[in-house]
């Protein structure tokens, strides 16, 4: 079916691509995609899909990861679903950050914390 006009085009995820076929997760790179928007079109439909929406980092800064925190903090699971651990660890591999504390001083185990930010 093609979109309305103005619309934006649809995933190009099968339809058939579902839970109970084995879909566990949607990934998706905030900074790749375009930002907010098309980000909660893939929560959307990976919620829709009975899949769990997996943010991903690509080598940002510390700010971009910052952003892309508390998106993931906004796209939580309900109470009681299974928790999702995001793919921010990419500041790993940075030498330098742009931000004072650098966003790995934020990071505690598998959890980011922004209240030290």
């Amino acid at each position: 079916a093609a979109a309305a006009a103005g619309a934006p085009p649809p995933l190009p995820i099968p339809a058939t691509c579902t839970r109970d076929k084995g879909l566990a997760a949607l990934i998706v790179k905030p900074s790749l995609v375009g930002g907010l928007a098309p980000c909660r079109r893939v929560w959307a439909e990976a919620h829709r899909r009975g899949a769990a929406c997996v943010l991903s980092s690509a080598f940002e800064s510390g700010v971009a990861l910052c952003h892309i925190a508390v998106l993931a903090e906004a796209m939580a699971p309900a109470a009681g679903d299974a928790p999702h651990f995001h793919g921010l660890n990419t500041y790993e591999a940075l030498a330098t950050d742009l931000v004072e504390p650098r966003f790995e001083a934020c990071v505690h185990g598998a959890h980011v914390s922004l209240e030290d930010a």
